[in-house]
């Protein structure tokens, strides 16, 4: 690891709806990571980690971007909107208003749950490098997580659960359906070198959706809570850690 630095840290609105906040070191810099965040509820709870990492990253000379999708975080919008097309253009807006030399820049696109779609995508546009945090491998996977939290959330309530997808309570539109059913597979066209996929669990065992990629090298685990559905308190530093050392060292 490198001597720690220091760094400053910018918070905009672009078109003044998209919030996104801006890490850059103090000094030059060579490589950005674009982080991308998972969307309803998770997305509340893995925030402060993300940008702790950002932070962390900075000050070791890397520079990084965090933004929110339409109607999710602090960005403007409505949640029942998104779709996995409109979450990359999204992501090409904030880049390119962010760091608009990103073309001569090292890239690094770091997806969190289903954000990582979002930073499969971007990958696929720009190339570069790829770091999954406990990813889901297909849309179907992400389906049924979201069809679970709304029986959940509706045993709480009182509501009836219909089997609609719904994001932050919000129905969604059809789009995110028929886009989430048609991606079978996360890593579709990503070379293994180029990913690299990290298991956040206190347990050991490899789950059976990242057995394939486990076995290419482009995999490791950390020991820690899984902090999308933890408390604030929980200590995630073992994962931005090891994230740190992949963005120096392999990315």
């Amino acid at each position: 690891m490198q001597d720690m630095g220091s760094h400053v840290c910018t918070q905009h609105f672009l078109g003044g709806s998209v919030y996104y906040t801006v890490y850059v070191p103090d000094g030059t810099y060579g490589k950005v990571v674009v982080a991308c965040m998972p969307v309803g509820e998770e997305r509340n709870h893995v925030s402060h980690t993300v940008s702790s990492l950002l932070k962390y990253g900075a000050d070791m000379g890397v520079a990084g971007v965090l933004f929110d999708y339409p109607g999710m975080g602090e960005s403007g919008g409505t949640a029942g909107d998104f779709s996995l097309q409109g979450s990359l253009e999204t992501g090409m807006a904030v880049l390119n208003e962010a760091f608009p030399e990103y073309g001569s820049l090292e890239m690094v696109f770091l997806g969190v749950r289903s954000g990582s779609f979002t930073a499969a995508d971007l990958y696929r546009e720009l190339g570069g490098f790829l770091i999954l945090w406990e990813p889901f491998i297909s849309g179907e996977q992400f389906i049924k997580d979201l069809r679970l939290r709304e029986r959940i959330r509706g045993s709480l309530t009182g509501s009836e659960e219909d089997g609609t997808v719904c994001i932050n309570g919000e129905e969604s539109s059809p789009e995110i359906y028929s886009e989430l059913k048609s991606r079978t597979d996360i890593l579709e066209g990503i070379r293994t070198s180029d990913v690299h996929v990290v298991r956040i669990s206190n347990s050991g065992t490899v789950p059976a959706q990242y057995r394939s990629i486990s076995k290419t090298g482009s995999y490791s685990s950390v020991s820690c809570p899984p902090f999308w559905n933890a408390h604030e308190h929980w200590d995630t530093s073992p994962c931005i850690r090891h994230t740190a050392r992949l963005l120096l060292e392999e990315a």
